[in-house]
């Protein structure tokens, strides 16, 4: 009895810390790519980079380069990957939908369109989550392309002011978002809801953080670095708040 007793005791002192807080350990650097936006496709198991050229490069989860994909747009801004293919924007209004061969389908509503978008993410529960600096905002958009939450950063403390690439932790839901060089260069995490959880530096592996992406099932988290043209690699944990809710994170990619 006294075991059992000293178990329950424990288990609820567990229950009343803090949440952990997200941990990162970086693994390595891939010189030479300007990432505006980063995302992780489980699909193909490879990252998606777009570096505001037409085109889009994808690479395997150890960075090898496996093919360009031509785009209609002069410049892609910003790149998303769902079941059906990619989501790609200039940044300024103008959307299309891809195949992973580059070839258009669908018809995405322009009056959806958001514009100042710096990063974008497909939801798997369905809408967008979508980024912009000017107004320092982020945005979860439905299926039917209302506002679900925002976060202001310039609101919040401390205050993200230029919020540019953004990403999805499927294991909590939690919503990652990189600030750059005129506001901290810094990692903010945000709960499903938009609760800000944590803020991690990034000026050690890099200057002016423009894209995240993350690679779930081999706890990996990829950031790119606009000066020095670099995406860092790491390792990574989560936060584990209150309420957390697992998200569907696609087919098992489990590649290294």
């Amino acid at each position: 009895m006294k075991l059992l007793g000293y178990l329950a005791l424990a288990g609820a002192f567990t229950a009343a810390l803090p949440a952990a807080a997200m941990q990162l350990w970086h693994r390595e650097t891939w010189e030479g790519y300007r990432a505006a936006s980063l995302t992780f496709d489980p699909w193909v198991c490879g990252l998606w980079v777009a570096d505001e050229s037409p085109n889009l490069i994808l690479l395997s989860p150890s960075g090898r380069e496996i093919l360009t994909l031509d785009t209609p747009l002069s410049n892609v801004r910003a790149v998303a990957a769902d079941a059906e293919g990619l989501l790609i924007t200039d940044g300024w209004g103008t959307f299309f939908r891809l195949t992973r061969q580059g070839e258009g389908f669908g018809d995405w509503d322009r009056t959806q369109a958001q514009r100042d978008v710096e990063g974008l993410h497909l939801h798997p529960e369905g809408g967008l989550l979508v980024v912009g600096d000017d107004a320092a905002l982020v945005q979860r958009l439905g299926a039917d392309g209302a506002e679900t939450f925002r976060i202001e950063g310039w609101t919040q403390s401390p205050k993200m002011w230029e919020p540019q690439g953004i990403g999805l932790d499927p294991q909590t839901g939690n919503i990652l978002v990189v600030d750059d060089n005129e506001g901290l260069n810094a990692l903010f995490e945000y709960d499903r809801s938009g609760g800000l959880l944590t803020v991690s530096p990034l000026s050690e592996w890099g200057r002016d953080a423009e894209a995240v992406a993350i690679h779930a099932q081999t706890g990996t988290l990829y950031i790119g670095f606009d000066s020095g043209q670099r995406i860092a690699v790491f390792d990574y944990l989560p936060s584990q708040p209150a309420g957390a809710v697992a998200v569907e994170q696609g087919p098992d990619c489990a590649l290294s």
